[in-house]
């Protein structure tokens, strides 16, 4: 790789970190590189099988619903594997499925998703008997999976139990798929904004307590090989689209696609129409992200791309 396609990913991974006002800016730093990492994972384990995780689920909106920040992500990385000639598959559960299941709809896409039932909804012997069947799957020798990406997945705390930004025990609407994420002998790459992340677990607990907001009872403990942090994790999911793009030297016309600001702004409005997702922070059905404005959100988009071309 040329010193300058080095620069342009370090680049990206500084546009994907800007600070909305969550303390991504104090974190980034702690991780540089990990985004060229990752994309390396991604272009050059050969034959690549990829599982995307996600889903984020807000029970205090109005309607209860999975978050918009995350579906997209893990969406567009999926797609990205595939169209550079791997294999990938999503990994949520029942109550974020939908979610997933609009954006494939929207971007015409059809992947395996992998759907794990509530404990508390389906009782903990089905959820175990589930998750073994999965990983017999997932540890196939004919089809083993390679890496597993989690993007926007809430992870559990030093006390075990999973947190919101606000502090509110989420335990009982997250089924435990951070169990699978580390289970593996796969790679595993974790894309968060806000400390309680899957993947958040290899920041030490004193930063994320300085600078996050109640980083102290929410901070995950889980962690992972290549760590990106973002402003939004849909950002962070997006300069990893682009970091491939460049790092496969392939100008993929249809990788180049998914980085373009108006795909993500279909997407969010077929959650919005569907009523399958809701804005994280503002809590109601929206077609934005993190409660920033539109503008904003699709300007560090149309930087990615652009970066992603130069």
């Amino acid at each position: 790789m040329t010193d300058r396609a080095a620069d342009t990913i370090s680049a990206i991974e500084s546009r994907v970190a800007t600070d909305i006002g969550r303390g991504s800016g104090e974190l980034a730093p702690h991780t540089r590189g990990s985004l060229h990492q990752a994309a390396l994972t991604l272009t050059t384990v050969r034959p690549s099988h990829v599982v995307v995780l996600t889903g984020f689920y807000i029970p205090t909106a109005t309607p209860p619903l999975p978050e918009t920040d995350g579906p997209l992500g893990a969406v567009q990385i999926a797609s990205a594997v595939v169209a550079l000639g791997g294999t990938a598959r999503i990994l949520t559960d029942s109550l974020s499925a939908p979610a997933i299941e609009t954006v494939l709809r929207y971007a015409g896409l059809s992947l395996p998703v992998d759907i794990a039932p509530i404990p508390g909804e389906a009782g903990e012997k089905a959820y175990l008997e589930w998750e073994e069947e999965l990983l017999a799957t997932y540890t196939s020798p004919t089809s083993p999976v390679t890496c597993m990406v989690s993007v926007e997945r809430a992870g559990p705390a030093a006390d075990g139990n999973v947190y919101n930004m606000r502090a509110i025990d989420i335990s009982g609407y997250t089924a435990p798929l951070h169990r699978v994420f580390e289970h593996g002998p796969w790679t595993t790459i974790g894309i968060g904004d806000g400390g309680n992340e899957i993947g958040m677990g290899v920041l030490p607990a004193e930063l994320v307590s300085q600078h996050v907001r109640h980083g102290s009872t929410i901070h995950c403990r889980v962690g992972c090989e290549s760590l990106i942090v973002a402003g939004t994790s849909n950002w962070g999911a997006a300069g990893l689209v682009a970091a491939t793009q460049i790092v496969s030297a392939s100008r993929n016309s249809a990788v180049a696609s998914l980085l373009d600001p108006n795909w993500s702004i279909g997407a969010l409005t077929a959650l919005t129409s569907t009523r399958t997702a809701v804005d994280g922070v503002l809590q109601h059905p929206s077609p934005t992200v993190d409660g920033l404005d539109q503008e904003r959100y699709t300007g560090i988009l149309a930087q990615l791309a652009e970066l992603a071309q130069s």
